[in-house]
Formats: C-alpha cells, structure tokens, sequence
C-alpha cells in the first residue's frame, strides 16, 4: 500500500470514529434528558415535535435558497469573466486585422482594363487581312 492511500484509510477511519463518538453523546445527552422530565412533559414534547421539524425544514429550505443564490451570483460571475476574455479576444482579432495593410483590390472595371484597352479616346484599330481577303479587327 502506498503512503497515500495509508493516510486515506486513516482519515476515513478517523472521521468514522468522530462521527460514531457525536451520535453516543447526543444519544446519552437525550438519555439522560429524558430522565429528568416527568411522562406528561415527554409526550407534550413528542407532540410538539412535528412543528419543529417544520420550522427546521423551513429553516433548512431557506438556508438552501440563499446558498443557491450564492452559487448562481458566482456562476454569473464567472461567465461574466468569460464572456468578456472572450470579446477581448475577438476584439483584439478584429483590431489585429485591421492593422495590417490591407491588399488593395481592384474594381471589376479596373480589372477589365487589365486585359482591355481603355475607355474613351480612339482606340486605334488595324486591319489585317486574311487568307480569303476578308478584314479582321485586331
């Protein structure tokens, strides 16, 4: 067994031990209560008990509300921060992108002025002619 799982054992075995030793006081602490009261006051109290159990539950139940709300402002919180990193993060690409030189881009019609001649103006024209004497506009 290694080191770890000895200190493991050991701490299970411990927290058992403390739990057992708390339920034999409170077993004695209500032993020896209960033979200080006369019958009459342990059935008042049987009676009564229900209502406890109530107002623990209730008590229970609003300890549960408000550690849940704790829980849900910290997971808000916490997706709060991501959210942000995450528009730092987009925002920073977008920023990069526009930092860089941009290529400049032609327009369509600069584009066709590559490879045709240019609008306006004479465009001169030659004649050639073909084998069978026709014109052809070069």
């Amino acid at each position: 067994m290694s080191k770890s799982k000895n200190t493991a054992t050991a701490d299970l075995l411990g927290t058992v031990a403390l739990v057992l030793v708390l339920l034999a006081l409170a077993v004695g602490l209500f032993w020896w209560l209960a033979g200080k009261f006369e019958p009459v006051t342990l059935r008042w109290l049987a009676a009564l008990s229900p209502f406890a159990l109530v107002g623990a539950f209730s008590a229970g139940l609003a300890a549960g509300r408000l550690e849940v709300h704790g829980f849900l402002g910290g997971f808000d919180r916490a997706l709060d921060g991501l959210s942000r990193a995450v528009d730092l993060r987009d925002h920073s690409k977008a920023r990069s992108v526009a930092a860089r030189p941009q290529p400049q881009t032609l327009s369509k019609i600069e584009l066709l002025e590559a490879f045709l001649p240019a609008r306006g103006g004479d465009i001169p024209l030659t004649y050639r002619a073909a084998d069978n004497g026709r014109v052809i506009d070069l």
